[in-house]
């Protein structure tokens, strides 16, 4: 007579046991994820918000405000700081064509006296108290200037709100995790701010 085999195989009690422990390790990296979701859409609605109202307040005010893209690079292994701000200007200073190219050198000089902007602008913590950092898994790629001939990617970028209600047209790309990105187009002539769940460029986004 032929022996049968023992079935080995998981009971009922441990598939339940294996199952419970997938659970908890499920609901313990729910609020993880949701918290960084959370974050990372209050980012991209600040700035689309903060965009609409520096326009509105260049108009009202008559003076230039500008928003701070500041993208600090990695050069310690460690994750690089990406911060933004506001800034505004002591008048209503009118931009000349040599002025960013100025600036934005100033302000990749480590010496404070020689990086100080010539043109007087302060941080305006009206808006943003402080300046407001990137959530982990976000870095500022680039912002993409129209008066701009290439495309910055590292120091500090601006983007101004001129009291004649016009802007700096731009484009601010943002990397999240993995193969996640956002575009903020903004419009030169409203301040408006689009974000748009992939990467365009500037030259796309007027071809549109």
């Amino acid at each position: 007579m032929r022996k049968l085999l023992p079935q080995h195989g998981f009971t009922l009690i441990e598939l339940m046991v294996v199952l419970a422990i997938m659970g908890g390790v499920v609901a313990l990296s729910m609020p993880y994820i949701g918290s960084r979701n959370s974050k990372t859409k209050a980012v991209l609605r600040e700035l689309s918000v903060l965009s609409r109202e520096l326009h509105t307040r260049a108009k009202l005010q008559g003076v230039v405000y500008r928003l701070v893209i500041d993208m600090q690079e990695d050069t310690s292994g460690k994750r690089p700081v990406q911060l933004y701000w506001v800034e505004k200007a002591n008048g209503g200073t009118v931009l000349k064509a040599n002025e960013e190219d100025e600036a934005f050198k100033a302000a990749q000089d480590k010496d404070p006296k020689k990086g100080k902007d010539p043109r007087a602008f302060e941080v305006d913590k009206s808006m943003i108290k402080k300046p407001r950092e990137l959530p982990q898994g976000m870095t500022f790629e680039k912002v993409e200037l129209s008066r701009a001939k290439d495309a910055i990617t590292h120091g500090r970028a601006f983007i101004h709100y001129l009291p004649q209600g016009l802007v700096d047209e731009a484009a601010i790309h943002i990397k999240g995790e993995k193969t996640a990105a956002w575009t903020i187009a903004i419009h030169p002539l409203t301040g408006k701010a689009e974000v748009i769940s992939k990467p365009l460029s500037l030259k796309e986004l007027k071809s549109q």
